[in-house]
């Protein structure tokens, strides 16, 4: 029963991440539309900058939360104290 109530967890976990970081895009997506039709170069690059970096940071956060050692711990010490539940 923990062991589901884990894999539970880190879905939970993965999907929260991938529902805040498509938000963060979509909402540059909306920025740089707007941007695209003034003439601010600069502020089109920054969009960009900004785009890429919340996309490395949803991928790594993701990486972090599936590759995590932390739940293996909580199972590996439930499991020497014979509590199972």
């Amino acid at each position: 029963m923990m062991i589901l109530g884990l894999k539970f967890l880190i879905v939970t976990q993965v999907i929260f991440t991938l529902t805040i970081t498509f938000t963060k895009l979509s909402m540059l997506s909306l920025v740089h539309r707007i941007m695209k039709d003034g003439n601010s170069y600069t502020l089109q690059v920054l969009t960009y900058l900004a785009f890429s970096l919340v996309a490395i940071d949803g991928f790594i956060f993701i990486t972090v939360v599936v590759f995590q050692c932390r739940y293996g711990f909580l199972l590996l010490s439930s499991l020497k104290n014979n509590v199972l539940t």
